[in-house]
């Protein structure tokens, strides 16, 4: 107790030598005035550390505590961590010059390194990988050691810079060269020890990436920086601009063709699903043909007996019974035809090379068909049309040929711009919303495109202040409220 009661004595006679303060004293009050609040308190917390107790007590710790004292200095004159960073290790390396002086910073694993020659390492530097273990040995040792001390870690002294209380960590590393036998000067890094809180709370106390200087003047004067900030909002809301008609996307399929079955019959055969490409003349489906084949050979035998009744007519001199077997056999006669007709058109084909967009018949075989019934829609390959839906409200600000961008977020953004196509004059109901219909057409060269696929359409309208395209819907139905 009586060795640190004398030791504070000689602290406090070392501050108010007129020495220390010429030469320590004015930058350190210029530090403090550049630094916040709490880089005061940390100075003055540099007068109350306990003394060393692992290392041995320097007999002048005057010259032990102008490094940390000059540390602190580097760091409040810094703008960023960065640079603050790399005036400590720079300050250090000056004294130390006998002496690698590194810092590095992390949380699991390091990920900055500034060396006083090298600079800021790569991940991909050696040197840099050489150094992750005793990172590592750091963090292990920080654990069961807080700040106050100086570590030896295979005879490299270790300066504890962590972040107070949080998950981010810092060491200074001062190793001697290889081959040399320079030591560092044992009561500065006592002194570096024992200011290592101080110090680490400065540097983490740093902006990461400093404030311009512009910012840092409207800062300090508000009433400027709020007249800035009220003529920037001024110029942005009543700037001109063309007003945005946000409307809704569909794709439809251009030049789409329905295949439907030509007579009644019964599904034998379906050859393509929905995506298949498809070509000319090739088949779709096929249809039962042995209902026709049967009624085939009952109207040939009918037409065999109305032949017989006929000759039988005319050798017996009946003439009305032989123009009755007559008219028999050429209804017959047509029937037939229209059997063969459709026997040949059993098998349903392409009219043009295509894509199949829709119509899954392959859980239908077997199921009859009516004359008429739709069952594939096929599509040509190639540009495709996109259906644009513009709500009622908007309607008067939309004219033809007006710049158009239309966005799917299906394709990871991928937007189009075309002029709008021709406008259709009466309103659909879709989705709930009464709306008039527009077409644009846009290439589909990489088949991204698929048929009913919805993005978002924005059209551009007459040119108005960009606030009015956000108080028109107000403005608009207050009037109407008011009687207007």
């Amino acid at each position: 107790m009586k060795d640190d009661h004398d030791l504070q004595q000689d602290i406090q006679q070392m501050l108010k030598s007129e020495s220390v303060v010429a030469t320590a004293g004015q930058s350190v009050r210029t530090a403090l005035a550049n630094a916040d609040e709490g880089i005061t308190q940390l100075a003055h917390m540099l007068g109350q550390m306990e003394s060393p107790v692992e290392t041995e007590p320097a007999k002048k710790p005057a010259a032990g505590l102008q490094t940390p004292l000059d540390c602190v200095v580097c760091i409040a004159g810094a703008k960023n961590r960065r640079e603050s960073a790399e005036r400590v290790v720079q300050r250090l390396a000056s004294e130390y010059s006998g002496c690698h002086v590194r810092i590095a910073f992390g949380q699991r694993s390091m990920t900055k390194l500034y060396d006083h020659r090298l600079g800021w390492l790569s991940p991909s530097n050696r040197l840099r990988q050489s150094m992750e273990p005793l990172f590592q040995e750091g963090i292990e040792k920080e654990q069961n050691q807080s700040h106050g001390r100086t570590l030896r870690i295979d005879g490299v002294w270790v300066i504890n810079l962590s972040e107070i209380g949080g998950k981010r960590h810092c060491f200074l590393w001062i190793q001697p060269q290889a081959g040399t036998k320079t030591e560092p000067a044992s009561s500065s890094l006592v002194w570096m020890g024992r200011s290592s809180r101080a110090l680490a709370t400065a540097l983490w106390r740093q902006p990461r990436v400093a404030m311009p200087s512009s910012a840092s003047v409207l800062g300090r004067r508000p009433v400027l920086a709020g007249f800035l900030a009220m003529l920037v909002v001024s110029l942005l809301a009543f700037w001109p601009v063309a007003y945005p008609i946000r409307c809704t996307a569909v794709i439809k399929p251009q030049g789409q063709r329905m295949i439907a079955s030509p007579f009644e019959a019964t599904l034998l055969k379906s050859h393509v699903l929905p995506g298949d490409r498809v070509q000319a003349g090739q088949c779709l489906l096929e249809l039962d043909g042995r209902p026709l084949q049967l009624e085939l050979e009952s109207i040939a035998a009918e037409s065999q007996r109305a032949e017989k009744a006929e000759n039988v007519a005319l050798a017996s001199g009946d003439i009305a019974a032989a123009q009755q077997a007559a008219l028999e056999q050429r209804q017959l006669s047509r029937r037939r035809d229209l059997l063969q007709d459709r026997l040949s058109r059993l098998q349903i084909c392409s009219p043009m090379d295509a894509v199949v967009i829709s119509g899954d018949l392959s859980q239908y075989v077997g199921a009859p068909l009516k004359m008429g019934q739709s069952l594939l829609e096929i599509a040509p390959p190639g540009d495709m049309r996109v259906e644009v839906q513009i709500p009622e409200f908007e309607i008067g600000m939309v004219t033809p040929e007006a710049d158009t961008h239309i966005r799917f977020p299906a394709l990871g953004g991928k937007s189009y711009d075309d002029g709008l196509g021709q406008i259709y004059p009466a309103a659909e109901i879709r989705d709930d919303q009464n709306v008039f219909l527009a077409h644009v057409t846009i290439p589909n060269d990489s088949d991204d495109l698929r048929p009913g696929m919805k993005g978002l359409a924005r059209i551009s309208g007459p040119t108005r202040p960009r606030i009015w395209s956000y108080v028109r819907g107000i403005w608009e139905k207050s009037l109407w409220w008011m009687g207007y």
